[in-house]
This record gives C-alpha cells, structure tokens and sequence, in this order.
C-alpha cells in the first residue's frame, strides 16, 4: 500500500463532533423522557454496549446537531482528494455512525460498537489492525482512549490536547496535534 492509499480513520465524539453523542443521548432522553430515569442504572449494568443501544435514538438525534470540527473535515477532505479511503470508527453505537455518515457521506467504512461488542481503546485498535494492519492506517482522535490505536498508526492525530499530545508522541513518533475548528 503506497503512502497516498493510507486510510484516513476518525473518531466522533470530541473528535469529528464537539461532545460526546452518549452524553448528549442521555441529556436528550431526560428532558423529552424523564420518566426513564430510574432505567439508567438497570441499562448501565446491561454493558457498554447494551447501554448504549438503549439510548441509540437520543444519540443519534443528538450527533445530527452537534458541531462538526472543520479541521477534521479539512484532513479527511484532502485524504479523499488524495484517493485515500476514509473510515470513521467510532465507540458510538453503529446507529449513531449511521447519522453521521448522512450528515457528511463521503465514508468508505464506518466501524462502530455494536449491540455484543463496544468499539473502544483496544479493541478499535485491534478490529482497524485486522482491517488495515499494523501502521496500516492514520487515525484521528482526542481521547486517552485513543492511546491504544495511535500506537499501532502510521500517524497519530491529536485534536486540541498538548497533554494528550505528548502521551501520543510517547506511543507514536509520528503524532501530530490538531486544532480544533468548531462549526455548526
């Protein structure tokens, strides 16, 4: 695979959107819903993934307002312009990826949690490995969450963080930090 032919993968959430799509979810639930309250906890003992499905549609409803990051659509524009396949994997719930993917539908790939199988840290990085191999991919990200993928990039993409960005360059000799631009 030649240098221009890298996949550009991206996060969502603090990363492609402003906020977490989650957090957002729940807010969005217990203004519209709060009767639901009292499931919280019961959802949140189901799992990461289960939680997360049981509030997909708040989500969702959620990641379609939220501020994107111009300097990511800016990377991933250029990727594309490049001929360079552009994949979001995201922790978010696989509906919540679906709305972003309408909101901005140039994806070739969209990798994200599942109902058995949260798309997070280790395991984002072990299923982009499997998918593009080691140091077969260049990721952008915002988390300490993050930390697991950026060490096996080619290149490691920090939005806004010069702490994060150290630890990344700590795992990743490539790492290079990204200011974010929010827009609505």
């Amino acid at each position: 695979m030649t240098g221009t032919k890298i996949p550009l993968v991206t996060d969502l959430d603090g990363t492609l959107v402003r906020g977490d799509t989650l957090v957002k979810g729940v807010r969005l639930l217990l203004c519209h819903r709060p009767w639901l309250a009292p499931l919280l906890p019961f959802w949140v003992l189901g799992g990461r993934p289960f939680f997360k499905r049981k509030l997909a549609a708040w989500s969702a409803r959620a990641c379609g307002r939220m501020p994107l990051n111009r300097s990511v659509l800016d990377l991933l524009a250029q990727a594309a312009a490049q001929g360079r396949p552009i994949c979001l994997a995201t922790a978010a719930d696989e509906s919540v990826a679906a709305v972003m993917v309408r909101r901005w539908p140039r994806f070739d790939a969209v990798m994200a949690t599942t109902a058995g199988h949260n798309l997070k840290s280790g395991n984002k990085a072990d299923a982009l490995v499997r998918r593009y191999g080691e140091q077969g991919f260049d990721y952008i990200g915002d988390s300490p969450a993050d930390l697991a993928v950026w060490k096996k990039a080619r290149v490691a993409y920090v939005i806004g963080n010069d702490g994060l960005y150290e630890k990344a360059l700590a795992v990743n000799a490539r790492a290079v930090l990204v200011e974010p631009e929010w827009i609505c």
